[in-house]
């Protein structure tokens, strides 16, 4: 039974076999845009190869590709031919690392670069399941993809509570080390403020009216501390969740209940300090993820990029939702779903 022959481009003059007998498709496809996507293909259709000899439309020449994966390649075929339509609007983590091993193969980062960044997309890969989220890391910084790399170590800082050291699973480079040292840094250093945070709000008791009494300070403040450690918003809660946890858990504080102060002169506000507290932490919320070129290059001109971080977020929208960013009815994992971005 022939494998099924799909047409990227009518007038192409080439048709890729890729795949094996039990998993195969026949892409067709024109030589310019595959010359002009990748210097492989230049190289091996430029007329210096049989494969790139007496091209016509008429009668296109069969290219063998039997240890690449057919779906695959489909996807850098249609990207190559400037149709993302059909592309599947995310990634699994096989498929990326099928991609990866593509785009590695052929010398194609730059043609792939578009879409690459959308695909790396923590959020459009995993939501906020980071599990897996290393292999997209490594593409990343493979490829030097400083859009994706914000974007997933934004991710991590944000949904990661555990240690970041099990990102060297999927890189060997030394890099990486760097990688999880300023993640690790970053993380610690918004956990420790938001614990000075909560330590200001509980503690100062000037933030409470100056009517009020030190009966009513100490009341208010020592129920807002019960509050606080019903959440688990202890120095060692704080350390052993993530981010987004530990603000989830500031919303759901809730105000410390204590009885009617008698004093006439008092104004007793048992709200107070879980105000204090949530203005105290807001500018925090805005976790940034980390610069590429400050984070993975030594050199003194790379590293002084005048940091690309809020250019990124600004580009990117940060995790916000974002309006007609599927990529069409592709197939793939979860493609064409309508997915959004939280």
């Amino acid at each position: 039974m022939a494998s099924e022959t799909i047409e990227i481009a009518n007038d192409g003059d080439v048709i890729l076999v890729v795949g094996t007998a039990d998993d195969q498709l026949r892409l067709r496809v024109n030589s310019v845009f595959l010359r002009a996507s990748s210097k492989f293909f230049n190289t091996l259709l430029g007329g210096n190869f049989a494969e790139g000899q007496n091209l016509s439309s008429d009668k296109p020449k069969e290219i063998p590709l039997p240890e690449d994966d057919p779906e695959t390649i489909r996807w850098i075929c249609q990207v190559a031919h400037l149709k993302n339509g059909g592309l599947p609007s995310r990634l699994d983590k096989e498929q990326m690392c099928m991609m990866v091993e593509a785009i590695d193969k052929y010398d194609l980062r730059e043609t792939m670069a578009p879409v690459m960044n959308e695909w790396l997309n923590p959020y459009k890969a995993k939501g906020t399941d980071l599990s897996d989220m290393e292999v997209y890391l490594d593409a990343a910084m493979r490829f030097e993809y400083p859009t994706a790399f914000y974007r997933i170590t934004e991710g991590f800082l944000r949904f990661e509570g555990e240690p970041y050291t099990r990102l060297a699973r999927a890189s060997s480079s030394d890099t990486i080390w760097r990688v999880i040292n300023k993640l690790e840094n970053e993380r610690t250093r918004l956990r420790n403020l938001i614990s000075q945070a909560i330590n200001d709000a509980t503690l100062k008791l000037p933030y409470l009216p100056p009517q009020a009494t030190s009966c009513c300070n100490n009341t208010i403040t020592v129920r807002f501390m019960y509050c606080v450690r019903n959440v688990d918003l202890t120095p060692s809660g704080i350390a052993r969740g993530s981010l987004d946890k530990v603000f989830k858990k500031i919303d759901a504080l809730s105000d410390p209940t204590v009885p009617q102060c008698p004093d006439e002169w008092s104004s007793c506000d048992p709200s107070r300090l879980r105000k204090l507290l949530v203005e105290k932490v807001a500018d925090m919320r805005d976790v940034n993820g980390l610069c590429y070129y400050c984070t993975c290059y030594d050199e003194p001109e790379k590293r002084l990029c005048g940091c690309i971080v809020p250019e990124i977020k600004t580009a990117s929208g940060g995790w916000e939702l974002q309006s007609g960013d599927n990529w069409g009815n592709g197939t793939g994992s979860d493609a064409g779903s309508g997915d959004e971005w939280p």
